[in-house]
């Protein structure tokens, strides 16, 4: 088979407007992708890190686990986590054989349908009675080895058994200029830049292209259906583009993919579909995590342009949406290491590990953001910008809180517990408006004995909190440390194991509608020591104590 590279496309696609189809369902899928991977000590600190930074950590890992957002590809050290593709990869039989670096240890497990190769088929041809030919006994037998692949929440409709032989897809990575896609909707003036890598992954365009390549053409193996990157010279054959953003499919929802229709019976063998690699790759992902992640995506849209569909949907002929034909953007990230380009959070964020800050990250309203045990999140010299708002604050919690968000335990049905996670340490910039901080306080999970303040302010930050409620702590629930100047402005502690609000004397906090509630103690504590300064302490709301 031959392939072609950069550069031997003299100009990009036009394609060709198509008859609207009638469209089977298929469900958008919710994925987590990529993480950002823990260095093998304690992040090196530009101020003082928090308490417990000194602690084991699970060691440096691959250097292909590096990850960032699109633009600058800045991330360090990022890990995929076993659960993050396990469903779509094990159910689509994804294996790259091109592979150079082993697998990461904890990338998805390999399903047993993956495991198995043509070799271990054992097709016994069977004796005619009445004595068939050679022919017809070789074109049974070769009937007989073609298999539709399984992809992930999707079933082959039965009018497309036995259709998928002979059909052939083009994978474009070279652009599209001025397109049309012509699907349950039509959009006309589609875009699509040239595919691209990351720079400092240290592999070649073209290289990564055969694996992804190779992933997909392992995917359909058996099945009769041939993938290609260079332009059959004859017969029909769709086309999938891949590269770019979704950004022309907005009004309809955010997307890693879409195809024009669904076809029962494969009986359109040029259907077009859209991958979007620009949005496939996300803060955190790996280049193992990308590249099963985008194999997995081109095998999906391929699938649905031949047939497949969502178990139990009926026939939709009605326009407006692009359910049916797309593959929805994932509603859970994971998240741990370092962070050191910009990112914006939305949906649920899933922190596996000890999160460093050191960039600007802006958190949507009604995001959540949930902890595993013992883990912190730290505003080192990064900004965290916080935009809750009255009707959909953003809520920092325990992994195991299921009353908010994605279930990322997948231990059914579960509620936090005080100290689940550690901390939120600020020494940079923060605005967090209208926030929850919930199940936080303790450096060795639920009940480990490393009670801890839930949100500690420290080094010389000026953070403001507003409309802030930490409840459901293990120690104090906030804790002003060093020569700190925040501003708290209507913040409420509740059901803290220790006292509301803790400062050092050095610390010059501003407090306006301080409350507590259910506490130890329901009071502003100040730690005894010496006093660098004048200070005015006009909060009343709360008793002060002085230690």
């Amino acid at each position: 088979m031959q392939r072609l590279h950069e550069g031997e496309l003299s100009e990009p696609f036009e394609m060709e407007a198509l008859e609207p189809r009638i469209l089977l369902s298929a469900d958008g899928l919710s994925m987590a992708v990529g993480t950002v991977e823990q260095p093998d000590t304690a992040p090196e600190q530009v101020i003082e890190a928090p308490a417990d930074l000194a602690q084991e950590s699970s060691g440096n890992r691959d250097l292909d686990n590096t990850a960032s957002d699109p633009a600058s590809f800045s991330y360090e050290g990022a890990e995929k986590t076993g659960s993050t593709l396990e469903g779509l990869l094990e159910e689509t039989e994804v294996e790259v054989s091109v592979k150079e670096n082993p697998a990461a240890p904890n990338s998805a497990p390999e399903s047993e349908s993956a495991k198995s190769s043509e070799g271990d088929l054992e097709l016994e041809t069977p004796v005619s009675p009445i004595g068939d030919s050679e022919d017809e006994t070789a074109d049974a037998t070769e009937n007989e080895i073609f298999q539709a692949p399984e992809l992930y929440g999707l079933e082959l409709a039965e009018e497309s058994i036995g259709a998928l032989d002979g059909q052939v897809f083009l994978i474009n990575f070279e652009g599209l200029r001025n397109g049309t896609y012509d699907g349950p909707v039509k959009i006309d003036g589609i875009e699509i830049p040239a595919f691209v890598i990351p720079s400092d992954w240290g592999l070649a365009r073209e290289a990564f292209i055969d694996r992804i390549l190779s992933g997909v053409e392992e995917v359909y193996a058996g099945s009769g259906v041939d993938f290609t990157i260079q332009r059959p010279r004859d017969g029909p054959h769709g086309i999938l583009h891949v590269g770019g953003t979704d950004e022309a499919f907005r009004a309809y929802g955010d997307f890693y993919g879409v195809s024009e229709e669904v076809d029962r019976g494969n009986r359109n063998p040029e259907g077009q579909g859209f991958i979007f690699s620009e949005r496939i790759y996300q803060p955190g992902m790996s280049q193992e995590g990308y590249e099963d992640l985008l194999v997995a995506t081109i095998a999906r849209e391929a699938g649905r342009l031949m047939g497949y569909h969502s178990p139990g949907e009926s026939l939709r002929t009605e326009e407006g949406g692009l359910d049916f034909t797309a593959l929805s953007m994932p509603t859970v990230r994971e998240l741990t290491g370092t962070i050191s380009a910009n990112d914006t959070w939305s949906d649920t964020i899933h922190v596996t590990g000890d999160l460093t800050i050191n960039a600007e990250v802006t958190i949507n309203p009604g995001t959540v953001i949930k902890t595993d045990s013992a883990h912190w999140i730290w505003v080192n010299t990064g900004n965290l910008i916080v935009n809750g708002t009255e009707l959909d604050p953003v809520i920092f919690t325990s992994w195991r809180d299921d009353s908010v968000g994605e279930d990322v335990s997948g231990a059914g049905t579960e509620t936090g517990q005080a100290g689940d996670w550690e901390s939120l340490y600020v020494n940079g910039n923060a605005d967090i408006d209208w926030a929850e901080i919930r199940f936080a306080g303790d450096t060795n999970g639920a009940s480990g004995g490393g009670q801890i303040s839930a949100v500690i302010l420290r080094g010389t930050t000026t953070a403001n909190l507003t409309d802030v409620i930490v409840t459901d702590v293990s120690s104090t629930g906030i804790r002003i440390e060093d020569t700190a100047t925040p501003s708290l402005t209507d913040v409420h502690v509740e059901r803290a194991g220790g006292v509301a609000f803790d400062l050092v004397l050095a610390a010059n906090p501003t407090f306006n509608g301080l409350t507590a509630a259910n506490n130890a103690i329901d009071a502003i504590q100040v730690q005894g020591g010496n006093l660098i300064g004048e200070r005015t302490w006009s909060e009343t709301a709360l008793p002060w104590i002085l230690t």
